[in-house]
């Protein structure tokens, strides 16, 4: 699918009703308007295969927000991510493993994963039907609906920060730079 006939498929999905709705009964709690949310993309090497991260993080006037500031919902985005890796190590290789979040525990007990799960459910159930609502399961999307879906404030990628209305072609960014990267290898 092309980046127009995805953006269209997106605004179409958009004027029907958007994304996925808040989880029942609770709505997400205001969150103070110094703290900007900011997604993060990661270009890694692992097992030889190249690797795109997405993950996130809480800014408080240029600074990483206290964690005593955020609120459990925004807590729990600290250990999801969204991971995409490449089938070979070279040019022609495709992106997979983003149709579903990860979680990355560091220091954490059992009980984090009662506030991280049902985040992740959340967000896998809502690229689920991103991707059947647009019929583009690319990367590109998964960035766009997530970052939407959450409403970050910034895409920080590769030194450059970013307002989120241009995910998916940040996404597509990310992978020709991962592409651009093997092409000289090879």
């Amino acid at each position: 699918m092309t980046t127009a006939a995805a953006l269209k498929a997106w605004d179409t999905r958009r004027a029907n009703g958007g994304s996925q709705p808040p989880a029942k009964g609770a709505a997400p709690e205001a969150r103070n308007p110094d703290i900007h949310l900011y997604m993060n993309i990661g270009v890694a090497d692992s097992d030889g295969l190249p690797e795109i991260s997405c993950s996130f993080s809480f800014m408080d006037k240029n600074k990483l927000a206290e964690i005593s500031a955020l609120s459990m919902e925004d807590r729990a985005l600290l250990a999801i991510r969204l991971v995409s890796g490449g089938t070979t190590a070279d040019k022609s290789a495709t992106f997979t493993g983003h149709d579903k979040t990860r979680v990355f525990l560091s220091g954490g007990t059992a009980d984090s994963l009662d506030s991280i799960l049902p985040k992740m459910r959340v967000l896998d159930s809502m690229l689920n039907k991103t991707f059947e609502d647009s019929e583009d399961s690319t990367l590109p999307m998964a960035i766009q609906a997530i970052s939407w879906h959450l409403r970050c404030d910034w895409i920080v990628f590769d030194g450059n920060r970013t307002k989120r209305g241009i995910a998916y072609m940040i996404g597509e960014k990310v992978i020709e730079s991962v592409m651009a990267l093997y092409s000289r290898m090879n």
